[in-house]
């Protein structure tokens, strides 16, 4: 078994590889990542071969890393816009 810190818990995994639903996950989240070119290229470089734990990694990484729709200039549709302007009201 292997075991990777997911930021709260240990988790146990079997290390098989990463689901292609996982990959195309990363595949979307890189597209808004805040991350500079060379964080994406390694991404990019090695997500293909990534075990399961190391796409999970990745993903919550990379969901932590996102730009904001509205205020990053990422091309927010009405539904962002609306979101972000209840976030503001409260």
């Amino acid at each position: 078994m292997i075991y990777y810190f997911d930021g709260e818990d240990f988790v146990e995994t079997t290390g098989i590889n990463a689901s292609d639903s996982q990959k195309t996950y990363i595949e979307k989240l890189l597209c808004n990542a805040s991350l500079d070119e060379d964080q994406k290229d390694r991404i990019y470089r090695e997500y293909l071969d990534y075990k399961d734990f190391e796409a999970a990694m990745t993903i919550d990484y990379l969901l932590n890393n996102q730009l904001h729709p509205v205020f990053d200039n990422a091309r927010p549709n009405q539904t962002d816009i609306i979101n972000t302007i209840k976030n503001q009201i409260k």
